[in-house]
């Protein structure tokens, strides 16, 4: 992250972190009007504990341990955040100061990495992570701070899907939603996104579906782009946690399909391809990957055998 530019919006609704080289993003941030509709809700946001029990009910054969809460801070990097926190109390000095300490390699440094998925706690280790990394420290860092903070998702269909052999996997692209007294501010992490993007809050359990959605397609891509084999059975366990926590994840089932597909299940694929087209039937991805298989998007898949 570098030194942030800001500019003025089309809109009171989007913004961008663009990329100005390997190792640097720029904040875009657009400071409109608060828009209506749109005051806090408690059942947005979770505490890390809150979200653990949460993700355990929906994913009882989950360990604890191997439950993501992406937003969680580290007290020790808190601490350090506190120290680069002016005075004021106004919150959109505390935000702005809060960009400025996250982009000092003094102090965080962090850097956009497309290909990694992780929690606020391990990017804030390694310096490093894509817009579902980023996203989280941003949320769980003002929060801590005394911010209004949220997880968006960009209202983006079938962004640039990714193929693995003949068929098409998805990936979501995710951003922080943050409120001070000048309005909201989305920032949006990958620099691919115009002054025209459309976001749509989420709340953090839904955030932590598309952090296994993410991991299970980081898998298979990095895996691909190594020469190595693709461990099809852990990105179907990824994509599965997926779509357990948010059964409306309509992406998440069109990439389990995938997985499924890869491993020789072809009739269970076309059921998570027809479910993913019940909870989207725009989805285009699940379309031509039902074509691929030979089956017709328009014909229900048949009922599972008991």
């Amino acid at each position: 992250m570098t030194r942030r530019a800001v500019q003025r919006c089309a809109g009171p609704r989007s913004a961008t972190l663009r990329g100005v080289g390997p190792v640097g993003i720029a904040l875009a941030a657009c400071l409109g009007l608060l828009a209506s509709g749109c005051a806090a809700s408690r059942s947005f946001v979770y505490t890390p504990d809150e979200l653990r029990q949460e993700i355990r009910r929906r994913v009882p054969d989950l360990d604890r341990e191997k439950i993501a809460v992406p937003h969680e801070i580290p007290a020790g990097a808190l601490e350090a955040a506190e120290r680069a926190m002016p005075r004021s109390r106004r919150s959109e000095i505390r935000l702005e100061a809060l960009m400025e300490a996250l982009a000092d390699p003094r102090r965080f440094g962090l850097r956009y990495d497309w290909s990694v998925t992780d929690t606020a706690a391990r990017t804030l280790e390694t310096r490093a992570g894509n817009c579902m990394s980023l996203a989280s420290v941003v949320v769980g860092m003002a929060r801590k701070l005394g911010l209004r903070a949220y997880y968006a998702k960009a209202l983006r269909r079938d962004r640039d899907p990714e193929q693995v052999g003949n068929t098409r996997i998805w990936s979501g692209h995710m951003a922080a939603e943050i409120y001070t007294r000048s309005g909201r501010t989305f920032l949006d992490f990958s620099g691919r996104m115009g002054p025209e993007a459309r976001y749509l809050r989420i709340d953090d359990v839904e955030a932590v579906a598309h952090f296994y959605n993410n991991r299970g397609y980081e898998l298979m891509l990095n895996a691909r782009r190594r020469g190595e084999p693709v461990p099809f059975e852990a990105v179907r366990r990824h994509f599965e946690i997926a779509t357990r926590i948010a059964p409306e994840f309509a992406q998440a089932w069109n990439n389990l399909g995938v997985a499924l597909s890869r491993l020789g299940e072809r009739s269970a694929a076309q059921r998570m391809y027809h479910t993913a087209l019940e909870n989207d039937p725009g989805l285009q991805a699940a379309r031509m990957n039902l074509e691929q298989l030979g089956f017709s998007p328009d014909r229900p898949a048949p009922a599972r055998r008991q």
